[in-house]
């Protein structure tokens, strides 16, 4: 090839390659603008209920057509962030705590939020209230469980590899065919929790970890000799 052809070709290719760079890195924050946009969506919707006392007793009554609708919303955010990184989604469930509003948990009379399969892998769920909620093979790797309310919840099948669910309430929750590898769960609470079929491989725990019945365990994999010996599994 001669260079009066060649250096008009690598100039071409050059601009082509700059310009799908840019189209690119455009396309991000353009989606960045837009998840960023159901953050602010969805705070100020939920701000709106809380600011006025009447609206916010209702919301927060387990059951209520507004709890039902906050309950919605927050859902649809979730939803609407998934595949993204674990900030956003973080920042929805420290408003819910820092707002008590408890709308994601079940009550004596009502299941918990819909979350099955949902994304919430390395979210902080610090305190978060999910009792009764189904979270049937949702996504929660890494993610933090620091004394979260998991009572009654269903995990079966969840994805809990290297979770941190230490002073956990899990007791009474379905881990039916659930992934604990290389959970943590120091000080949680696993009283009559079915782990039928789990993997346990890596799990750690301490002292004061409350374990179910040996019932509980059937067909669980990997679980720890040592685990195996405190509480007779052998």
């Amino acid at each position: 090839m001669s260079l009066k052809l060649s250096v008009p070709l690598t100039i071409a290719l050059g601009g082509w390659f700059l310009g799908t760079l840019n189209s690119n890195r455009q396309n991000e924050i353009a989606q960045a603008n837009q998840k960023d946009a159901v953050i602010r969506e969805y705070i100020k919707e939920m701000k709106g209920m809380l600011l006025d006392t009447k609206v916010a007793k209702e919301a927060k009554r387990a059951g209520s057509e507004l709890n039902g609708v906050a309950r919605a919303l927050t859902l649809t955010a979730l939803a609407q962030l998934k595949g993204e990184g674990p900030e956003r989604r973080t920042l929805v469930f420290q408003f819910l705590r820092e707002s008590n509003f408890p709308i994601l948990a079940g009550s004596d009379s009502k299941l918990g939020a819909n979350l099955v399969g949902y994304d919430l892998r390395e979210t902080n769920l610090f305190m978060a209230n999910l009792s009764k909620a189904n979270l049937k093979g949702a996504y929660l790797s890494s993610a933090n469980l620091f004394a979260a309310n998991l009572s009654r919840a269903d995990l079966s099948g969840a994805n809990l590899i290297w979770a941190g669910l230490v002073q956990t309430n899990l007791s009474g929750a379905d881990l039916t065919r659930a992934s604990l590898i290389g959970a943590d769960l120091s000080g949680s609470n696993l009283m009559v929790t079915n782990l039928s079929y789990a993997d346990l491989t890596g799990i750690r725990w301490d002292e004061k970890t409350e374990w179910p019945a040996k019932e509980a365990f059937k067909g669980a994999r990997n679980i720890p000799p040592e685990l195996k010996r405190q509480l007779g599994l052998v």
